[in-house]
């Protein structure tokens, strides 16, 4: 048997996650120098205080966005992610105890985890099992913050693709009418707080938005990381815990005093294995649902948003319509794959939690005997029945994810907002052109 003093370090498998969360300072800086860490918290103010630049420069020209639909619709969409993105890594920054909290709980669901098989194999199992989860959650971290990037960059890029389609970046007097009056085209709608007719206002605006915008996706990827990451880890012992509940050779009865035993043992630490899970997931549910229920308010918005876009685009083969067009589907998939996610592993648990009631049921509880006293039987095999009704009652009731207290995470709920979206488009599709074909 395998000594406990080499159970392998629950950091093994969340030690990388939190090196990103050090950087995004959601989590203590333990592992960096004074200057490091002065040098990061001056990066992330910088970052932040761009995002609030573009929400407060875009909120003092809201009023041109009343002028029709399309043009509301141009200025609420990227107002709506700069906004999530601030909420969320500010909302992590100030809830960082209780990130802390969670970790601690984890680490003691990996504790009581190794303590279920207390064997090479069973080991074996669980590592296996964390070992596929880290590889998984960092092709999230890195698949998620390269779209998130590229996203950015994109929208960003797209504005010095007009800029060179127009005029180009060619010098100009300030006395030239046409450079005062010319639209400069930027990443982000909104009031200019100083002039950028000339070529070194326009670029230091940019830079602004530029790093605004990277900003939002960077609060984003800290809040989505932590949330899916911590999701995964969790599904990853509920089939761990599922495993071992019915990892019982056919034919094994439990006919000597010591079997029994190690059965009670072992369902016992099952037993506070599955409490640690539920308490992680209470706490995670009241950590993440205020930021949850903003992110699916705002994507209900932003699909609504896109499709109200999409519904009245003409579409021909000018640069500026297909620079839109591709925006637009660039914006919607990132959306459905952020929700899908969401509710995927939403799922995931519940489906996992679920069948803990039939795997204790088939853990062989009814082959426990006992061939010494009738008291001591009568003693182990109580308290081992009382184990089984409470892991298959706690069992029973599925654990839900909320975004706040109107949405259910689950895929009933991906299909119903992506179908909700996709049926507006159409109409507002149809709309359109019916009142273009009344007007013609």
């Amino acid at each position: 048997m395998t000594s406990t003093n080499e159970a392998p370090n629950f950091e093994i498998y969340f030690g990388d996650l939190l090196d990103f969360m050090r950087y995004c300072k959601i989590w203590k800086p333990d592992k960096f120098s004074a200057k490091k860490n002065i040098l990061v918290t001056l990066t992330v103010g910088i970052l932040l205080a761009s995002d609030v630049a573009i929400i407060v420069t875009t909120l003092i020209d809201f009023k041109n966005a009343s002028e029709n639909l399309t043009s509301f619709a141009a200025y609420v969409g990227p107002l709506c992610l700069q906004c999530i993105g601030l909420i969320k890594w500010s909302y992590c920054i100030w809830k960082i105890s209780d990130i802390a909290q969670l970790v601690e709980i984890l680490t003691r669901c990996h504790s009581l985890s190794m303590k279920i098989n207390d064997n090479d194999s069973g080991w074996k199992k669980y590592k296996e099992e964390m070992k596929a989860t880290r590889l998984h959650y960092l092709i999230f971290l890195y698949a998620w913050l390269w779209l998130c990037v590229y996203g950015i960059l994109h929208w960003c890029s797209n504005a010095i693709i007009l800029e060179i389609k127009e005029e180009g970046f060619t010098k100009k007097t300030l006395t030239d009418a046409y450079n005062l009056t010319r639209t400069r085209y930027l990443p982000y709608l909104g009031w200019r707080p100083w002039d950028i007719s000339e070529n070194t206002g326009y670029f230091c605006l940019f830079f602004v938005q530029f790093i605004g915008g990277l900003s939002s996706a960077l609060g984003s990827i800290t809040f989505d990381v932590f949330y899916i990451a911590s999701l995964m880890i969790i599904c990853a012992h509920l089939r761990y815990l599922n495993d071992s509940l019915t990892d019982v050779k056919d034919g094994v009865t439990f006919r000597s005093a010591t079997m029994t035993l190690n059965f009670e043992l072992k369902l016992k630490y099952c037993v506070d294995h599955h409490n640690e899970i539920l308490t992680f997931l209470n706490a995670l549910e009241i950590l993440a649902s205020p930021a949850m229920f903003v992110q699916c308010f705002e994507n209900i918005i932003v699909l609504c948003l896109v499709s109200l876009e999409a519904s009245t685009v003409e579409v021909n083969t000018d640069l500026k319509t297909i620079i839109k067009l591709w925006s637009m589907v660039e914006y919607f998939l990132s959306v459905v794959a952020q929700l899908f996610v969401y509710c995927y592993y939403a799922t995931e648990i519940r489906t996992l939690g679920l069948q803990i009631a039939d795997s204790v049921y088939l853990s062989n509880w009814e082959q426990v005997t006992c061939s010494y006293t009738k008291c001591e039987a009568s003693h182990s095999t109580w308290r081992i029945n009382f184990l089984i009704q409470m892991l298959i009652l706690r069992s029973q009731k599925a654990i839900l994810l909320t975004g706040g207290p109107f949405y259910v995470l689950s895929l009933e709920t991906f299909k119903s907002i992506v179908g909700l979206a996709m049926s507006n488009s159409v109409i507002l599709r149809q709309v359109v052109e019916e009142k273009n074909g009344i007007e013609t």
